[in-house]
């Protein structure tokens, strides 16, 4: 076949060459992987099918990049509510322990950080709610005693308040236990 002079200059010029050869025409010079080595070639285009492929990859590109965009902060949005759900849980759950519902205890699901971390917590209620009830029945038992005994005694806190009388001392002093108080 019959080369031109510029496209057999071209065909000695490095590999990712752009040139103009008239004001409508573009040669890109590539290199080819055969078998037996690289062939050179050269690529004539027509400089209108160039500027309209380079914005069709453009706009190709920017929907490809919001496509990806748009992906992400949906799987974020997802992957931060399935961290903060259990996390909000427990929230919650210690918030109905603080005001005394000490039976509560949170969900737990699977072998992550949260699951562990759900079940110290449900540990840790389960010891608050084991310790309050020892504490309620060793409060009734000493009541028990106090209210029993048949000497007069009256008990008193650190500021000198009268906490409790049992019915001895309301007996010697002949007063109730909310006039005794007063």
């Amino acid at each position: 076949p019959h080369l031109t002079p510029p496209i057999r200059c071209s065909l000695h010029s490095a590999a990712g060459q752009v040139r103009l050869l008239s004001p409508r025409l573009l040669h890109v010079i590539v290199h080819i992987r055969a078998s037996f080595g690289f062939i050179r070639a050269v690529v004539l285009l027509r400089q209108a099918n160039v500027r309209e492929f380079a914005w069709e990859m453009m706009w190709l590109s920017t929907l490809a990049a919001v496509t990806a965009v748009t992906f992400g902060l949906l799987i974020s949005a997802l992957y931060t509510r399935r961290l903060v759900k259990p996390i909000m849980g427990m929230a919650e759950t210690a918030m109905q322990i603080a005001r005394g519902d000490l039976s509560r205890r949170v969900e737990v699901h699977g072998r992550n950080e949260l699951s562990d971390l759900g079940s110290i917590f449900n540990d840790m209620a389960d010891s608050l709610e084991r310790q309050t009830t020892q504490l309620i029945n060793e409060k009734a038992r000493i009541r028990s005693i106090h209210q029993s005994i048949g000497d007069g005694i009256i008990v008193v806190d650190r500021g000198g308040v009268i906490v409790s009388v049992n019915p001895a001392a309301e007996r010697l002093l002949n007063k109730t236990a909310k006039e005794i108080e007063r």
